[in-house]
């Protein structure tokens, strides 16, 4: 099974590009909530890591987390992993309506954030 990465806005584009698609991993950015949403839709065979950086936890990426939460043949195949300079994980949760299966506290190194990788794939191909 293969796990696409899909970071959601581009905070951390260019560590992805860079690093982590050296990896072996497909990465992909949306830009928005539709674009997110129809992505995880249409590739229905594939597992995903969804990025978010919680500074955008606005509307918009709410209701991606609640449409991956609503499905569940969608919530099987999907982490979604927040990440920033915030270390407060219950707040973060809270904010976040408990929708995150993982949190990467900024600063991280690429070991740690291919660490979290991982460690997530690894959930989705159990």
């Amino acid at each position: 099974m293969r796990v696409q990465l899909v970071y959601y806005v581009d905070t951390l584009g260019h560590i992805f590009h860079e690093t982590v698609g050296l990896e072996g991993y497909t990465i992909t950015s949306t830009k928005n909530a539709d674009e997110t949403i129809r992505i995880l839709e249409e590739y229905s065979d594939e597992s995903f890591l969804l990025f978010a950086d919680n500074t955008i936890f606005n509307a918009e990426a709410m209701r991606v987390f609640a449409m991956v939460r609503s499905s569940p043949a969608v919530r099987r195949r999907v982490r979604i992993i927040g990440w920033n300079g915030l270390r407060d994980l219950d707040y973060l949760q809270e904010r976040a309506d408990g929708m995150l299966d993982d949190f990467l506290p900024m600063p991280f190194t690429l070991d740690q954030l291919l660490s979290c990788i991982a460690s997530n794939a690894a959930y989705l191909t159990e």
